[in-house]
């Protein structure tokens, strides 16, 4: 019984050092020459999030032996990847272009982000390519009109943008192409794809929007200054005379107005008995002026309101300026 046991253990130690030994030469097996569909398929593996191991079986082996998952060939090249439903995450790969064999692509209900690559404009053996339910953004490359053999394409419910490129007009085996709940995506249909397109939940067949208008520039330091002229209500020595909407403060010095290469870095109208408005009124202006000229890069801004008066409240103490701007300062940075 004894020498059974034995036998037994000694079997069991055999099958375990043989599997570490399969193991190990698993994990020291070199990868695969750059540019072969396994290097190709692998570099893909490691760029996507694969929560569920759908992509596990392309760790080693041919990717034409029957064990990759999602992975068909003929004649030892790869013809079609079906990986739909697989739960991947990550950008679509160009070095998908590589794979020249490559008929079919299957890669909808995942979440693919990104754009659609312009590379993929090689794979001129592809007859159907469906991407739909992911997150692909960006417009239509107008390169994919190269994809002669291209019969049936889904792109259906993307973030893509913009118009069916013209040049895919020349699409000839193109029997069936989807795009419906795209919302950005509008224009005409080339001529060529006439009753081929499947377009629920686009613009397109509408004219496109015009693109938004940029943004204006935010006021300079002399449309501020100018705004403090005006809520100036009197200026016993005329020091506000030189500050004229058809003159720069930097071009024709302003008075009081300091400018270091074209941007205005100092205001100081201090003791000129200048009458203003409010005392928020001027504290405000002043703090816009400063911040203009932050904006434009200044290393400082002197805005001192020490010596005038205002209609409201006396405001001669240059702390108060001071104050506010740094508070202001605190609150930008």
């Amino acid at each position: 019984m004894n020498q059974r046991l034995r036998r037994q253990c000694a079997i069991l130690l055999l099958s375990v050092a043989a599997l570490a030994a399969v193991q190990q030469a698993s994990a020291q097996q070199p990868p695969p020459p750059a540019g072969t569909p396994e290097s190709v398929l692998q570099s893909f593996q490691a760029s996507v999030a694969d929560p569920f191991q759908q992509l596990s079986s392309w760790a080693s082996g041919s990717a034409c032996d029957g064990t990759w998952n999602g992975v068909a060939c003929s004649n030892g090249d790869v013809v079609a990847l079906d990986l739909r439903s697989f739960g991947l995450a990550g950008s679509l790969p160009a070095s998908f272009s590589a794979l020249s064999s490559l008929q079919q692509l299957s890669l909808q209900s995942n979440s693919f982000n990104g754009t659609l690559p312009a590379a993929w404009s090689a794979l001129t053996q592809l007859t159907l390519l469906e991407l739909q339910s992911n997150q692909v953004a960006g417009t239509l490359p107008s390169a994919w009109s190269a994809l002669a053999g291209l019969s049936r394409l889904n792109l259906a419910s993307n973030a893509l943008v913009s118009t069916i490129p013209s040049s895919w007009g020349s699409l000839a085996a193109l029997t069936r192409l989807i795009i419906s709940s795209n919302t950005a995506m509008c224009g005409s249909v080339p001529a060529g794809l006439a009753g081929k397109v499947t377009a629920v939940g686009t613009a397109i067949g509408s004219a496109c929007p015009p693109p938004p208008s940029p943004p204006p520039p935010p006021p300079s330091s002399d449309y501020w200054l100018l705004q403090l002229k005006s809520a100036v209500s009197r200026d016993p020595g005329g020091v506000l005379n030189s500050w004229s909407a058809g003159t720069a403060a930097c071009s024709v010095p302003w008075d009081g107005v300091t400018c270091v290469n074209g941007a205005v870095t100092s205001v100081d109208l201090s003791f000129q008995s200048l009458e203003v408005t409010g005392e928020q009124t001027c504290l405000h202006l002043y703090a816009k002026v400063f911040f203009s000229a932050l904006h434009s890069h200044a290393v400082c801004a002197m805005l001192p309101c020490a010596g005038h008066t205002t209609t409201r409240a006396g405001v001669r103490d240059i702390a108060h300026i001071a104050v506010f701007v740094r508070q202001q300062v605190r609150h930008l940075t």
